[in-house]
């Protein structure tokens, strides 16, 4: 799972993304958090860093795997569009703890549960 670790990895071939979202338990429709959400005021901003897991898109032109969701709170990478898309091997990349030494979280997005 090299290419999953790997950030500047744009195709990952052989990767099954389907399986690495079942086994973190990612499913369509869960709610789902990014890393950053630790560094944020959650009774300040309760939605912030949370987002919608809506599965899995193949790029057409370039056959790359890639993640949609769509933020909870208002962002402006939603500007004018209605989801986000993230490539696979970043979206299940674990954070870069170097970058982020206060960090908690292993990877960059997590299922939230309640």
């Amino acid at each position: 799972m090299e290419e999953i670790k790997t950030m500047g990895c744009r195709t990952t071939p052989n990767v099954d993304y389907r399986l690495i979202a079942a086994n973190r338990g990612f499913s369509i429709g869960c709610l789902m958090a990014h890393f950053k959400r630790e560094t944020v005021d959650t009774t300040a901003e309760p939605m912030k860093y949370l987002y919608l897991y809506l599965g899995l898109a193949r790029h057409t032109e370039t056959g790359e795997t890639m993640v949609v969701y769509k933020p909870a709170y208002e962002t402006e990478c939603v500007e004018n569009v209605n989801y986000v898309v993230r490539h696979a091997a970043m979206f299940f990349s674990e954070v870069d703890h170097e970058k982020y030494p206060d960090i908690k979280e292993q990877y960059r997005f997590y299922p939230v549960h309640n």
